[in-house]
């Protein structure tokens, strides 16, 4: 079960890294989700480590996070993959979209 969920996460941070970039190309000031980024880029360096065999230990990074940061990350992810807006504060704490 943990390896569906760090496989999702893992799907929902790649999509939203991949979109923040390509943001970035086209706007230079574009932010996207919150700040929830730095999130998404731990959870990319850990798979990068992991797909090098590097032991790197960012788990204990990622367990800093919260409950409230991993939902926005998933919401804001399932968005930009739909072509909806990204959710605001108040729809992420809601569970709403």
């Amino acid at each position: 079960m943990l390896d569906f969920i760090d496989d999702f996460r893992n799907t929902a941070a790649l999509v939203l890294v991949k979109h923040h970039a390509m943001q970035i190309a086209q706007n230079p000031t574009a932010v996207v989700c919150h700040g929830i980024l730095e999130l998404a880029i731990l959870v990319c360096e850990r798979i990068a480590a992991n797909l090098q065999h590097e032991h790197v230990d960012l788990d204990q990074r990622l367990k800093e996070f919260s409950a409230l940061q991993w939902r926005t990350l998933l919401m804001c992810s399932s968005a930009l993959a739909c072509n909806q807006p990204i959710p605001t504060a108040e729809q992420v704490v809601d569970g709403m979209m």
